[in-house]
């Protein structure tokens, strides 16, 4: 895998969660182009303010300025900003990652993708929907920059089945059932 410097500048500030105007258009895109579920949380009541925040500060937003200064977008971080939008009032300021150089797209997709396929099975959270969706985001890869595909090993069926714990045929099920319904 290659690894290319990263020259941004971020620095960890805090926000109100107003200031936080949308998604960055390149993160929107490929949520719509890997058809990527919405997110399901538990009812407000289950998590408190005090544990949002701890979920905030261990993973937070990252965010960059909008192009007439007037706000923020969200560049990474979208589950955790579309919690804290289900969970917190408006007004709430919340701990965030700052970018304040240039995140080119390449970047952003790959922070998106190592967020929705690569953390949950770090963290240990890797069930069978995280399972179902790393397989629908590797079929739906070939539509990726390669560089992206290499770094999160989307080419290496061996290495996506093992850390996923399932076997490799997994991830042809169901082109192989398609292609004999043809």
């Amino acid at each position: 895998m290659s690894s290319k410097a990263i020259s941004y500048n971020a620095k960890f500030i805090s926000i109100s969660l107003r200031s936080i105007k949308e998604l960055h258009p390149e993160i929107k895109e490929l949520f719509n182009n890997l058809d990527l579920p919405p997110a399901t949380f538990p009812p407000k009541d289950f998590i408190s303010k005090a544990v949002v925040m701890d979920i905030l500060q261990l993973y937070p937003i990252q965010v960059s300025a909008t192009n007439n200064g007037n706000g923020f977008i969200c560049i990474g971080g979208v589950r955790q900003l579309q919690l804290v939008k289900y969970l917190l009032s408006q007004d709430t300021e919340i701990p965030v990652i700052h970018h304040q150089g240039r995140i080119n797209h390449l970047q952003m997709q790959r922070k998106l993708l190592v967020e929705i396929c690569m953390m949950p099975p770090i963290l240990g959270v890797s069930n069978m929907n995280n399972k179902e969706l790393v397989k629908k985001i590797w079929q739906k890869s070939k539509s990726l920059p390669k560089e992206i595909i290499d770094e999160l090993y989307l080419s290496n069926v061996q290495a996506l089945a093992s850390v996923l714990g399932v076997s490799e045929r997994t991830f042809f099920r169901n082109e192989t059932r398609s292609a004999s319904k043809k």
